[in-house]
């Protein structure tokens, strides 16, 4: 884009889930989104370019044991940023801390799906080789059930590692 602030980007994802105590379910997932960042360096906390993001996904599901379909729209709200360890700009050798809240909201109802998050936050550390690549090791927390008969109260526990390559 012609502003450094904002960012717009789509996608068509492909999903398969196996669920041996419900039914298995094919996802096609379309979505639009819009990230506004402010780009600048808060020098007294070390935080680079806190973003807000949202996006609207229209979600196709399959499920296959019963052939039954349904389509479902949801937003999805982020909010996020980077702290920089020990430099004032993501550059080779950044050791960085990213975190980002989200939350997600049903429009038309609730997918028929045993597993199924409200909110998210994620923490992790992060480190960039250089200009293209970045590894970070995130923890996610997620407001989630375990059946469709369940309310949105356990918590889950997650640790994920990313290998990041970027294009730009």
């Amino acid at each position: 884009t012609p502003f450094g602030w904002y960012m717009a980007d789509g996608s068509v994802e492909f999903h398969y889930s196996i669920d041996p105590q419900s039914q298995n379910i094919t996802e096609v997932k379309v979505f639009l989104g819009q990230k506004f960042s402010y780009p600048k360096f808060f020098e007294g906390i070390h935080l680079e370019n806190p973003y807000t993001y949202m996006r609207v996904e229209q979600r196709f599901l399959h499920y296959t044991d019963d052939g039954t379909d349904e389509i479902k729209t949801r937003l999805r709200f982020r909010a996020g940023a980077r702290f920089l360890l020990n430099n004032s700009t993501l550059s080779a050798g950044t050791y960085y801390i990213p975190v980002y809240y989200e939350a997600f909201i049903n429009l038309n109802g609730e997918a028929t799906e045993r597993y199924a998050s409200r909110t998210r936050i994620v923490a992790g550390f992060g480190y960039a080789f250089n200009y293209r690549w970045r590894a970070e090791f995130n923890y996610y927390g997620q407001r989630s059930r375990n059946t469709i008969e369940d309310s949105f109260v356990k918590s889950d526990v997650m640790f994920q590692l990313q290998l990041k390559y970027y294009l730009k």
